[in-house]
């Protein structure tokens, strides 16, 4: 955690100063900030609803990665981004890093968009971004590569990374069913964000990974 690629704590310091930041809001400004940030799936379909509201519905895509719901939430989220995203960054530029952590948010939310058309829940948290760091890392891991560093530990063997994706898969839909008060959770956790940011993190990852130099 003292040697984190720059570009993995900027995102962690922006997720960290809009919760604490938010804690000092009124409650109308605070209710301003959630209307605009976070997602909602209805905003897409019902009739009106974008032209009524069209900044949110451009900016929420991307901007309800940072917001969550209390500092539980805030933790764990960055926390596994800290372990996986480290990983990431260090195989590819600040920049592509960048577009891998906005792609796989983006994807999270299609996801749920599709399952979920009509739903007025308000979406929000780092979730599907994060997924797609552990996706990333699981594909790095599935198909090593000899112009590419070496999957990092405990992924050496394409094995382990297997059966780590199938359990990873296969918890984050069990999460999604039940109910989110068995994890402190008021409401439900969208296991479908997480999945659709994990499959598009583990898709990109090849494309976006640096060569090593020849020798």
């Amino acid at each position: 955690m003292f040697n984190l690629p720059p570009i993995v704590s900027w995102v962690i310091a922006a997720n960290v100063l809009v919760h604490v930041g938010r804690m000092f809001l009124s409650y109308p400004a605070q209710e301003w900030l959630f209307r605009t940030f976070a997602y909602v799936p209805a905003r897409y379909t019902v009739e009106g609803a974008f032209a009524h509201d069209p900044i949110p519905a451009i900016i929420s895509p991307i901007g309800y990665t940072l917001l969550h719901a209390d500092f539980m939430h805030l933790f764990m989220n960055m926390a596994f981004f800290m372990a996986f995203g480290t990983v990431v960054a260090r195989r590819m530029g600040e920049l592509k890093f960048l577009l891998l952590y906005a792609l796989t948010a983006i994807a999270g939310v299609l996801t749920l968009q599709f399952m979920n058309s009509d739903s007025t829940a308000v979406v929000i948290g780092a979730s599907g971004a994060v997924s797609g760091m552990v996706g990333a890392v699981a594909a790095v891991a599935l198909k090593p590569r000899p112009d590419r560093l070496p999957p990092p530990r405990p992924f050496h063997d394409p094995r382990n990374a297997a059966v780590f994706i199938l359990v990873w898969i296969g918890l984050t839909v069990v999460v999604g069913i039940l109910p989110g008060a068995l994890f402190g959770v008021e409401g439900r956790i969208a296991w479908e964000s997480h999945l659709g940011g994990f499959i598009l993190g583990f898709l990109l990852m090849p494309m976006l990974e640096k060569r090593l130099p020849r020798h």
